[in-house]
């Protein structure tokens, strides 16, 4: 049975998550949109058009995440949020680069699989590490 202080516990951990998501699809919609000109009409690799993709979604990411969980951009949040982000970024290319080449599924469907594993991670990550947003009782 959820009691008060759990229900007010699990509201918390989900909130934002909302606006969060908002800026996930925004980042992944830019992503698609890089690779797929990237790729299919500039003819570039696959590889490097992802890692410019994610690059310009981490800078989307930090401002957006930023206004979520009402924290300006300061020293401190940059810093944990380049360390966090360089992780999921190593994590997420990596990935990309293991499916395209190993496993040789097509880009679109490598950036799907990564988009499916990485955005709830990172909202918890942004959340708790980042912006620092602890539970208050």
């Amino acid at each position: 049975m959820i009691n008060h202080k759990m229900f007010k516990k699990i509201f918390h951990i989900s909130r934002g998550m909302d606006k969060y998501f908002l800026i996930a699809v925004l980042g992944i919609c830019v992503i698609y949109a890089v690779n797929f000109i990237g790729v299919e009409i500039f003819n570039f690799k696959p590889q490097p058009t992802y890692l410019f993709a994610t690059a310009i979604n981490c800078v989307i990411s930090y401002f957006g995440n930023a206004r979520i969980f009402k924290q300006r951009a300061n020293k401190n949040n940059l810093f944990k949020f380049i360390l966090s982000t360089a992780i999921f970024f190593f994590l997420n290319n990596f990935i990309f680069y293991i499916l395209i080449k190993h496993i040789n599924i097509h880009y679109l469907i490598a950036v799907t699989i990564n988009m499916a594993i990485f955005p709830a991670t990172k909202f918890f990550s942004y959340k708790y590490l980042v912006f620092n947003e602890l539970y208050e009782q």
